[in-house]
């Protein structure tokens, strides 16, 4: 007997929203970082440049090679080189080692495995739901809401709230995030 569509789509939308949430507290908390790192508000800046660069430059064949390759080993992948990443800045700033390269380039790597992981996660739905159109647009509809909500609405007050507690506190709880 096959489980109804919803069934199987829901551990997707649940580690979408559990991500996204963290990924949203990264985003808050990653500038407030360098901020307490240095002055300069040009280097502050790349901080905020570094999120968007791999969906310039990776963007496109991420998806491309996504079509290629099994959607559950790269969305697992991609989670397991997140996690590992931001793992090691949380225990660079929990050891007072935290400096402005090493959280650009933790922000850049975390951003090429975003790249796959949402490449693969956005086509493995079809996969999950079917091909009907009505199922599609509920499920895509719910995946965005929750991206929306969790990136954008609940994870940047819960990244400057744990930043301000513990400055270590949002990348290790992103890190959490990935392996949940």
């Amino acid at each position: 007997m096959q489980r109804p569509a919803t069934g199987r789509v829901a551990p997707l939308l649940a580690a979408t929203g559990i991500s996204v949430t963290g990924d949203g507290a990264f985003l808050a908390a990653a500038p407030l970082l360098a901020a307490s790192l240095t002055r300069d508000p040009l280097a502050v800046s790349t901080v905020t440049a570094a999120f968007y660069i791999p969906w310039l430059l990776v963007g496109l064949p991420a998806g491309a090679l996504v079509d290629r390759w099994p959607r559950r080993l790269v969305m697992i992948t991609a989670d397991l080189i997140r996690a590992g990443i931001l793992a090691g800045l949380a225990i660079l700033v929990a050891t007072g080692h935290a400096a402005l390269a090493p959280l650009v380039a933790a922000i850049l790597v975390v951003g090429i495995a975003q790249c796959f992981f949402d490449a693969a996660s956005q086509s493995v739905i079809p996969v999950i739901v079917g091909r009907d159109k009505e199922t599609l647009t509920k499920t895509n509809g719910r995946y965005w809401a929750i991206d929306t909500v969790g990136r954008s609405l609940a994870g940047p007050p819960i990244g400057s709230a744990t930043f301000a507690a513990s400055r270590m506190l949002p990348f290790a709880g992103d890190a959490a995030s990935f392996v949940l």
